[in-house]
């Protein structure tokens, strides 16, 4: 796994600002955050072996970033440690709607590398989230197909290269409106486009998955939305860990559909269910081909 890791400052709102409005939270936090440390958490809660290859600051904020990743499996022996600048903050604000809004710090993250090509070589599987550097994103990818290694990625937050790194991944995952940015309106016309497998998240409606030749729909379960901070990366985690598993594209739809409304129930980023959570509700789940 390649990318952020974030110290988030997470605020709790009734509701969320308007541009030019102050509004009161009604609690905090700090908590660990970050794309990759989140997802590389999703990915080994799913039951999947993961290594995070990042940065952080020598300061306090690396230990709550970092804080129980190695507990649920994450090795961290790989995660860059700098003193030129301090670790990656976010700051967070969430509604009682669940909506959210976030602001980036990157600082360390900025300094993050591509992985050594001996990194890539024992990895199954190269995952990227573009919080990172484009450059360490881009050689990750080409690393990774170079190997012969599965390559896939979370094309949020936008960047301005990302028709060129979506080119890059056999695996991508976007959200509705990320698709439409990037000129397709579901998931088979992006999986023709790009041939590769793509999978477009719609929220409380669920997700599709499309390889191009076939294409899936799960329909998500009707859950109270607590925090959709998450879900994505939860999503994610539970996408990957089917793939990399072996398991077919519709399993690993409701994989990640069943992962992605569990996380919205509970307040937090790191919030990814474990395996036997994720099974269970995707087992209640239907993937309808077309």
């Amino acid at each position: 796994m390649v990318g952020a890791v974030n110290l988030d400052s997470v605020l709790r709102v009734i509701a969320l600002p308007r541009e030019g409005e102050t509004v009161l939270a009604t609690s905090s936090q700090r908590v660990g955050g970050g794309k990759a440390a989140n997802q590389a958490l999703a990915i080994a809660r799913a039951g999947c072996p993961v290594r995070l290859w990042a940065a952080v600051g020598d300061d306090d904020a690396a230990g709550i970033a970092l804080a129980g990743l190695a507990d649920d499996g994450v090795d961290l022996s790989l995660v860059l440690r700098t003193t030129a600048v301090g670790t990656g903050i976010a700051i967070v604000c969430v509604a009682d709607d669940g909506r959210n809004l976030i602001v980036v710090d990157a600082a360390a993250n900025a300094m993050l590398t591509p992985p050594p090509a001996n990194v890539v070589e024992e990895s199954a599987a190269v995952v990227v989230s573009l919080e990172a550097p484009v450059p360490a994103v881009r050689g990750a990818l080409e690393l990774g197909r170079s190997l012969g290694r599965l390559t896939a990625m979370n094309a949020s937050p936008y960047v301005p290269e990302l028709t060129e790194l979506v080119t890059l991944a056999d695996v991508l995952i976007v959200n509705q409106g990320e698709a439409e940015a990037l000129g397709f309106p579901d998931a088979r016309s992006g999986a023709i486009a790009l041939r590769a497998t793509v999978v477009v998240t719609r929220g409380a409606q669920g997700a599709e998955c499309s390889d191009g030749a076939q294409t899936w729909t799960v329909v998500a379960p009707v859950v109270d939305t607590v925090d959709t901070v998450g879900a994505g990366d939860a999503f994610l985690g539970a996408f990957v860990a089917a793939v990399v598993d072996g398991q077919d594209l519709a399993t690993g739809l409701r994989y990640a559909v069943a992962a992605g409304s569990l996380a919205v129930q509970r307040q937090g980023a790191r919030t990814s269910p474990r395996r036997a959570e994720i099974v269970a509700l995707a087992g209640t789940l239907t993937a309808l081909s077309r």
